[in-house]
């Protein structure tokens, strides 16, 4: 029996089995969404947050270069009744003038996300986030119709994956992370899962004030199981350890103070591709199979990747305080 096996026999992990209804799904029906649950993370395909993600990605999907969505199934859009098509029309209007090219994770995309996946509401008086909730529900109908049952099927499979790889590999490499950063990996991670999230494939929500929420791409083309390993211990990782908190935060900034320098921009964020990207590494080189962690190979953080090497490698080795 495998371990995958053993552990949700023992109820260590909890995978739902697909909906297979066609009615639209009750909104913010946050346990009907829930696919699988694992001892950190909590796996949902929601159908909101996946309407709302579609019509991101299709107007535009961010400002930057490489994002966006292809439209799907357009000949089915066509085919609906008018009323509905009118509707799906009309949001996808509102996304193409007000949200398209908004950044993923701030302001009004992030007040969206919120309230989609229950995560509290904002005290904030965006006109264009209660329009869009509005609109998304209008636009339900045609969502359901053409492309629902495809991208739930999608995010199930991914998850699956996903977890028979978290299962067989993660536990030693959380607690290691943790003891890097010096704090407790977070637990019940909410990972939201849609075909489109942003140019990168995936996005994490943290830090002072702010409700825990991560976003991950189900694009079968995008992620071998080791990618898909180091961006689930990546993006879990910003909970305890991002920009503005966490004990290796404080520490760069405490350093930064004594030189009377500020903290370079996006130091810490190299910091952390690299510890994740370099355990993920260690374990595939020790199965024979050769990996380059993400930022490696896409190029990120290219001015740090010498001293992050260099430096922080001691301090993981123990060498360094």
């Amino acid at each position: 029996m495998s371990v995958f096996s053993i552990l949700l026999i023992c109820g260590f992990i909890r995978i739902g089995e697909a909906h297979g209804q066609t009615a639209i799904p009750l909104f913010g029906n946050r346990a009907q969404s829930l696919v699988a649950e694992t001892p950190a993370y909590r796996f949902h395909s929601d159908f909101w947050m996946n309407l709302h993600m579609y019509l991101y990605g299709i107007s535009g999907g961010g400002p930057y270069e490489r994002a966006g969505y292809d439209v799907e199934n357009d000949s089915c859009f066509d085919s609906l009744e008018a009323h509905v098509l009118e509707a799906w029309h009309e949001a996808r209007t509102f996304y193409n003038e007000n949200i398209g090219e908004l950044p993923h994770r701030r302001g009004t995309m992030r007040e969206i996300r919120y309230q989609l996946n229950m995560l509290g509401r904002s005290e904030s008086d965006d006109s264009i986030v209660a329009d869009a909730v509005e609109l998304l529900k209008r636009a339900a109908a045609a969502y359901e119709s053409c492309l629902w049952e495809l991208h739930d099927s999608q995010n199930r499979h991914s998850i699956a994956e996903w977890v028979s790889v978290l299962v067989r590999y993660s536990l030693p490499m959380q607690t290691q992370l943790s003891a890097y950063y010096r704090d407790a990996w977070p637990q019940h991670v909410v990972v939201d899962v849609a075909p489109y999230t942003d140019f990168a494939g995936a996005n994490t929500e943290s830090g002072p004030g702010l409700a825990d929420h991560m976003m991950m791409a189900s694009d079968p083309e995008k992620w071998s199981q080791f990618e898909a390993l180091e961006t689930l211990l990546h993006e879990s990782s910003h909970i305890i350890f991002g920009a503005r908190h966490g004990a290796i935060s404080d520490a760069l900034r405490s350093a930064a103070a004594d030189l009377d320098i500020e903290v370079p921009p996006g130091l810490w964020h190299a910091i952390s591709f690299y510890t994740s990207g370099a355990l993920v590494q260690e374990l595939a080189t020790a199965e024979g199979i050769k990996y380059t962690p993400y930022w490696i190979k896409t190029g990120l953080y290219a001015d740090y990747q010498s001293a992050v090497v260099s430096d922080w490698e001691l301090y993981l080795t123990g060498d360094r305080s």
